[in-house]
C-alpha cells in the first residue's frame, strides 16, 4: 500500500509540482488485522515522509462520530456500520463529497478533533486547526 502511494505521489507531483506533506489515510480495523501493526504502519509510512492518519475503527466509524453528542463512541468494526444507519438511514458506501457535505459542517469535524488525535493532527496539518489546539 506504503508503495502504491509512493508511486502515485511521485506521478501527481510530476505533474502538478511538489506537495507540502503527503498523508496516507486508513482504515485502524483493516491495517490492524494485517500483517502490519497501525504503529509498524506509521513508522514505515514516516521514514518514506507520509504522515498516517487511522480511522477508527473504519470510516464508517469516524463518521458516526462525527454526528453531535457521538464524539466519544467506540465502536466496534462489525457494529459501526448498524450504528451509522441509526444516525444516518440514506448512507451508501462509499459516500461522495456532496453526500457528506449535506450531512456534516466543518464544526462536526472540528469536534471531533477535540477526542480524536489522528483527525486532530491531519486538520492542523493541512490548516484547518492552530497546531497549539488542545484537548
Amino acid at each position: 500500500m506504503l508503495d502504491k502511494a509512493e508511486q502515485l505521489h511521485d506521478q501527481q507531483c510530476r505533474v502538478n509540482g511538489p506537495y507540502r506533506a503527503r498523508f496516507i489515510i486508513v482504515d485502524a480495523d483493516r491495517a490492524d488485522s494485517g500483517d502490519w501493526s497501525i504503529e509498524k504502519l506509521r513508522r514505515e509510512a514516516s521514514r518514506k515522509s507520509f504522515i498516517l492518519c487511522a480511522q477508527r475503527p473504519n470510516h464508517e466509524g469516524l463518521l458516526l462520530r462525527m454526528f453531535s453528542g457521538m464524539h466519544r463512541e467506540k465502536a466496534t468494526a462489525s457494529a459501526v456500520a448498524a450504528q451509522l444507519c441509526v444516525r444516518w438511514p440514506n448512507y451508501r458506501k462509499p459516500a461522495n463529497a456532496f453526500d457528506l457535505l449535506r450531512r456534516f459542517a466543518l464544526a462536526d469535524l472540528v469536534r471531533l478533533a477535540e477526542f480524536d488525535g489522528e483527525v486532530r493532527n491531519l486538520l492542523q496539518r493541512i490548516g484547518l486547526l492552530p497546531r497549539n489546539r488542545t484537548k
